[in-house]
């Protein structure tokens, strides 16, 4: 089908060929837009949910909501990608409080 496409372009005179690919470098550059609007959108729910997570993890120990090893593990992941996605905020105070309580639970 390439090859198809190719052929017939060089069929096609010049300033339309050059028309034909200026719209479509067009379009191209639009779509590459869209998918880092929506790239960006993806980072900033995830983000959202990571925080809202991590919040409710801590406020579930506050609590006094047990919390196996395998939870605590989780949360040092999501965490983790947090960190790594370059956020740090309020969430770092959570953290430092969860990681105490891991210590004081696990940590015996």
């Amino acid at each position: 089908m390439k090859e198809q496409i190719k052929k017939f372009m060089l069929k096609v005179p010049k300033m339309i060929r050059n028309f034909l690919m200026e719209d479509v470098n067009t379009k191209i550059e639009n779509l590459d837009k869209t998918v880092k609007k929506l790239d960006s959108k993806i980072d900033r729910n995830t983000v959202d949910d990571i925080r809202g997570e991590i919040v409710n993890f801590a406020e579930d120990l506050r609590q006094g909501t047990h919390k196996s090893k395998v939870q605590f593990q989780h949360i040092f992941e999501i965490y983790d990608k947090y960190h790594k996605m370059g956020y740090n905020s309020y969430i770092t105070h959570e953290f430092e409080y969860i990681n105490q309580k891991f210590n004081e639970i696990h940590n015996k």
